[in-house]
């Protein structure tokens, strides 16, 4: 693992969710083999870094996909990955490259996961967070997400059909799972239900009727998170 390097590795379930249950009129259909896809996104050197004196050493071959790490003794360390992505990308760019057909799948009733892997400082909570909320050029990807959403819904109005939408914002941290949007921290637990899927008992789940409800959530979680 490189200090200047995130991975996000992007994941659609070809079984059905909660919502695909309910829409069981179109094809359940899916390539298993674009199930899992990992992202390398490497960031530029920071100020700090260049104040040392420090280089760059690492080579992107975006179109081949490979991370290449150069030493200074002894041959390069190559990698190869589903895509790479180099400061050029926007985060608009990303999201809409990478994240959006996740969303879409979510969107047409499939389990889809994104996480991002990688040490401290390497980018993580600027891919997935972004900057300042704020600024909406440097969102990132969870607030792109709840964007999108809302305005899937718009465009997608109909007087038949009614939207209940609900978040919840959870941290598994030294082994202990703490719900982020609850004023009193306690260590939860993870249940099994029924019909065999998994689920954190007393979880909190506000609903939300806009997107800025959501970043209020993601705002008031944040400031609960443990952070190394």
């Amino acid at each position: 693992s490189y200090s200047f390097c995130t991975l996000l590795v992007l994941s659609h379930s070809s079984a059905p969710g909660p919502l695909k249950e309910m829409k069981r009129g179109k094809s359940q259909k899916r390539d298993e083999a674009e199930n899992i896809k990992v992202l390398v996104r490497s960031r530029p050197l920071n100020t700090k870094e260049l104040d040392m004196g420090m280089q760059n050493a690492v080579d992107l071959d975006l179109t081949e996909g490979t991370v290449t790490v150069n030493h200074v003794c002894g041959a390069p360390d190559r990698w190869t990955f589903d895509a790479v992505v180099n400061n050029t990308f926007s985060q608009n760019d990303i999201f809409i490259q990478f994240i959006q057909p996740l969303v879409d799948s979510a969107l047409e009733g499939f389990n889809a996961t994104i996480f991002a892997y990688g040490q401290s400082g390497s980018g993580k909570t600027y891919t997935m967070s972004g900057g300042a909320l704020q600024d909406h050029e440097l969102r990132g990807i969870i607030p792109r997400s709840f964007t999108y959403i809302f305005n899937h819904i718009r465009e997608k109005r109909n007087p038949n059909i009614t939207y209940s939408l609900s978040c919840s914002f959870l941290e598994l941290y030294n082994g202990k799972i703490r719900d982020l949007l609850a004023k009193q921290q306690v260590s939860l637990q993870i249940k099994e239900s029924k019909d065999k899927t998994f689920y954190v008992n007393d979880l909190s789940t506000p609903q939300v009727k806009f997107v800025q409800d959501l970043l209020g959530h993601m705002e008031e979680g944040n400031v609960r998170r443990q952070v190394a």
